[in-house]
């Protein structure tokens, strides 16, 4: 087990937060020398932020202590500005509290939550705004806005270098600018924006999103180039018959090399079908955002309402496949559903090359959901990256994964080939292996993998489960089972509900990394990896 740092961090932490933050600004949307007598207003941003000091909580080592106090004899309190001072922190001592938004503009309007750190301590505290941090959040004139979960923490990991640090500040800061609405996608793509000259362009519309698309395709691979997102873009269309149109994934014929900066904007309803591609069995390709990167960045980006499901290809929100030396950093995935048959399927990327990979500031929302299509027992599902390749190197830095893992569908195998054997909420398939007392593992050491501040929910869906047969059953292995197909005597309508009563033992999924061979067993846990198995009260 690791053991516990005991350094004692004795410190001052002010959130430079006011009772009552408003930032906003003053538009001028007509100017008038009428005669006739026309009242002319302008358009006002108006919005003000504080902290609802009740709401106040306190953990240590993610145990609850009693309100305003630590484990270890530290406290946390405001004060008469609504500052809140933290005194005495150990690591693991962590600070909830809420932020109420009042919205009272007459105009639509984009808001953000951002820290600033600054002190002794600004390289180990862990500051977070829950749904509102570092992306701008698009809000209706006056649209009720949702209180904002803040939390500020020294993690487990801080070391005694930091014992008797003080003077040290976050700010937490409320930005709010006009807005419109996300830019809705025609179906068509516009590549006039482009230039050979230039290395940095900047879209505005979803049309020129989708001729970055084509462009990419064409063969320009942006290598040296950067690529920024200057608003919102929604990627829903229709065509004429009403059926939704398939985004070109972003270097599905020729890797995207360059930086792509989402700038904390969202990109939402991205729609992405294999079929529509051609991508059927035997003929393959990667879907995603991007196809396929190489060598590139992707930062500062919300995926939302994403849906994308192939049969024969790797997929991902973000890259379907990718190889060199790739950075993923502040990037948000929410309520977005994917899949894939027979291949790699993961939440960042779907199967990863040689090279050097780095995810920095990821989080997985709990809408989100990873799958295999058909009951296939080969799909590859990892919450950050479907397949692994040995030799390459994973660098995991701030890295929440609250995503379900849905391999089962309507199949079931036995221990040593059940569906969940090349799942894990971090890694899929990891190919190398290790022997452990008769039992084989993922073999971590031929792989370089380095892990800070990483946290794994397991939630509700805990009740999939793979199905072990009572011993002596089909010959101890599993049966494959879909609808229609009777299998050993079994009804045409069994399914995994059914484990209990037909001869099998449910047994939870929960591991961080899987395997790839027969009867390779997952790892539950790993140095550096927080994780929580979460009731449904604290799943809410």
């Amino acid at each position: 087990m690791k053991q516990r740092s005991k350094a004692i961090v004795s410190s001052i932490v002010s959130i430079a937060l006011s009772a009552s933050l408003a930032v906003g600004g003053t538009f001028a949307l007509f100017t008038s020398e009428s005669e006739v007598n026309i009242a002319v207003t302008s358009g006002t941003v108006n919005v003000e932020a504080s902290v609802n000091k009740d709401t106040l909580k306190t953990y240590s080592m993610g145990a609850i202590q009693d309100a305003g106090k630590f484990q270890n004899g530290g406290t946390a309190a405001f004060n008469a500005e609504s500052q809140l001072e933290l005194s005495r922190m150990t690591p693991g001592d962590k600070a909830e509290f809420t932020v109420d938004i009042a919205n009272n503009s007459n105009v639509a309007i984009q808001y953000m939550v951002t820290f600033g750190v600054s002190g002794d301590l600004a390289s180990q505290l862990i500051c977070s705004a829950t749904n509102a941090e570092g992306k701008w959040i698009y809000a209706e004139a006056g649209e009720e806005i949702e209180s904002v979960a803040v939390s500020v923490e020294l993690p487990e990991s801080v070391n005694d270098d930091y014992q008797s640090k003080t003077n040290t500040v976050v700010s937490v800061k409320v930005e709010a600018v006009q807005g419109n609405a996300p830019d809705e996608w025609d179906g068509t793509a516009d590549t006039t924006w482009y230039n050979d000259t230039d290395t940095e362009f900047a879209l505005d519309t979803a049309e020129q999103f989708a001729g970055f698309s084509k462009l990419v395709d064409d063969g320009n691979t942006f290598a040296g180039k950067t690529i920024t997102l200057k608003r919102n873009l929604d990627l829903y269309a229709e065509d004429e018959n009403g059926d939704k149109i398939s985004f070109d994934p972003i270097g599905d014929k020729q890797a995207f090399q360059g930086t792509f900066d989402g700038q904390g904007h969202t990109i939402s309803n991205l729609y992405q079908s294999g079929w529509v591609f051609g991508y059927e069995w035997g003929s393959y390709g990667s879907l995603g955002l991007f196809g396929e990167l190489k060598d590139a960045t992707v930062k500062n980006l919300t995926i939302s309402g994403m849906e994308a499901l192939v049969e024969g290809g790797d997929i991902s929100f973000i890259a379907g496949s990718a190889t060199g030396n790739c950075v993923f950093e502040d990037i948000t995935i929410e309520d977005s559903d994917i899949g894939t048959y027979n291949n790699g399927c993961g939440g960042i990327i779907g199967w990863s090359g040689a090279g050097s990979y780095t995810f920095k500031n990821i989080t997985l929302g709990k809408d989100v959901v990873l799958g295999g299509l058909w009951g296939s027992f080969d799909s590859s599902i990892g919450g950050i990256v479907g397949q692994a390749e040995p030799g390459a190197t994973y660098n995991f830095e701030n890295v929440e994964i609250n995503c379900r893992i849905d391999a089962y569908n309507d199949c079931t195998a036995s221990y040593d080939y059940y569906n969940y054997r090349m799942c894990g909420m971090i890694i899929g398939r990891m190919q190398e292996t290790i022997t452990i007392d008769g039992v084989n593992y993922p073999d971590t050491s031929k792989y370089n993998l380095t892990f800070k501040n990483v946290t794994v929910n397991y939630r509700d869906w805990m009740n999939y489960h793979y199905c072990e047969p009572t011993p002596g059953h089909n010959n101890g292995r599993g049966m494959r089972v879909e609808p229609g197909y009777a299998y050993d005597g079994l009804p045409t309508d069994f399914d995994h509900s059914q484990c209990t009563i037909n001869h099998m033992t449910c047994i939870p999924f929960d591991q961080i990394f899987g395997g790839a061979q027969l009867g390779v067993r997952g790892l539950k846990t790993y140095d550096g990896v927080t994780v929580n198995y979460l009731t449904s009260d604290e799943a809410q």
